[in-house]
């Protein structure tokens, strides 16, 4: 959230909206090559479902989140990538 006396003085309002399932799709390809056994298409295809209502800032920190679970668990499960996207989503306040 930006300041409130600072949106007060600002000349113009632009708005930035949430990326789309595209750019949500491209923002989580990278996962594939952590492993694509684990990332198959219907996996992805569920997570961006999952990351509907996210920032751009909010899908990041979601991705690095699960390459860092996966260096302790290399056989992620949908359960707690539900609880990952949720920990991101109270993070940023979605």
């Amino acid at each position: 959230m930006m300041d409130e006396a600072f949106l007060r003085r600002t000349q113009a309002k632009v708005f930035v909206d949430r990326p789309s399932s595209a750019i949500r799709n491209n923002m989580l390809t990278p996962l594939v090559c952590k492993d694509s056994r684990v990332f198959t298409p219907k996996r992805l295809e569920s997570l961006v479902k999952i990351t509907t209502n996210l920032s751009g800032t909010a899908i990041s920190a979601f991705r690095s989140n699960i390459i860092i679970e996966m260096d302790g668990n290399p056989n992620i499960k949908d359960h707690r990538l539900l609880e990952l996207a949720d920990n991101v989503a109270r993070e940023f306040n979605v």
